[in-house]
């Protein structure tokens, strides 16, 4: 086996003539031109591809959704009447929960109905944290106390407001509130009592989920899971 290597020629540049170093510099223009040109083309062929395929798989989906939005609206509607013996049996005046979920005594189905939400502020949200960072300075003390100083410090990452909306983060306060013993504060109970009562749950849209078992050929049994909104 031949273990030489071919060296490539090598030349030095000062030793060309004026007219050969223009004609260097044009052709590495050139090159370079050229390369930009390929890239463009090749990058604009790609955007052909993802806009094909974005166009061709939306529309194979439409029709999808479009029978998946009819069912679910029929949904709601077969539930309103089951809804209503659900407050007579119950002596309910209106349900008010945003989902309800029943499976068959012998888990074979089970279908959940509700609403997709969202949550946020009234704006009253800031008196609250207000309270708890007073309730914070009293732990921080004169500053000795570094354990004291460092549970403040944690308290102070869940009343940190989200960068992009600037809210509270209602589960970070719901967790929050679950220390309510271990502090037994009144100043941080008014405060986590201001900002639950500030929160806001809006409903954005409707969901349903549910599963089934199927019997398989093989004798064994598979579960088959969905959910769907609009």
């Amino acid at each position: 086996m031949n273990t030489e290597t071919q060296e490539k020629p090598t030349f030095n540049i000062s030793e060309l003539t004026a007219d050969q170093r223009k004609e260097l510099v044009q052709q590495l223009k050139k090159e370079e031109k050229e390369k930009k040109i390929k890239t463009a083309n090749s990058r604009k062929a790609l955007e052909d591809l993802w806009s094909e395929f974005v166009i061709k798989n939306v529309h194979k989906f439409m029709p999808i959704r479009e029978l998946v939005e009819e069912n679910i609206l029929e949904t709601f509607s077969d539930f309103e009447p089951l809804s209503k013996l659900i407050e007579e049996c119950y002596g309910i005046e209106k349900l008010d929960q945003d989902s309800f979920t029943k499976t068959l005594p012998d888990g074979s189905f089970s279908l959940t109905i509700g609403y997709n939400k969202t949550d946020g502020f009234n704006g009253n949200e800031g008196l609250g944290v207000d309270k708890i960072k007073m309730y914070m300075d009293t732990l921080k003390g004169d500053g000795d106390n570094d354990n004291l100083t460092k549970l403040a410090a944690a308290l102070d990452i869940f009343l940190k407001p989200n960068p992009v909306t600037g809210m509270l983060n209602p589960r970070k306060v719901k967790d929050l509130s679950k220390l309510r013993d271990m502090y037994d504060s009144e100043l941080f109970n008014e405060g986590i009592d201001i900002i639950e009562k500030a929160v806001i749950y809006t409903r954005t849209s409707q969901f349903i989920e549910g599963w089934k078992f199927v019997a398989l050929e093989s004798g064994l049994t598979k579960k088959i899971t969905f959910r769907f909104s609009v």
